[in-house]
């Protein structure tokens, strides 16, 4: 992530940083269902596009 930030020249985020130590990564094919942690909540995603913004 640090790098795919530095190759758009986005600055370090502390947001960002505690996302991903919050993200649970795991086998979703051998999951039953979505934990808590591993969905993006809401107002981290309007941040994230807040700073990156819309390219969709």
């Amino acid at each position: 992530m640090h790098s795919m930030m530095e190759f758009m020249q986005l600055p370090s985020s502390k947001k960002v940083d505690a996302y991903l130590d919050n993200m649970i990564i795991d086998n979703r094919n051998e999951r039953a269902s979505a934990t808590k942690k591993s969905v993006m909540p809401e107002d981290i995603k309007q941040q994230i596009l807040a700073i990156t913004g819309n390219y969709s």
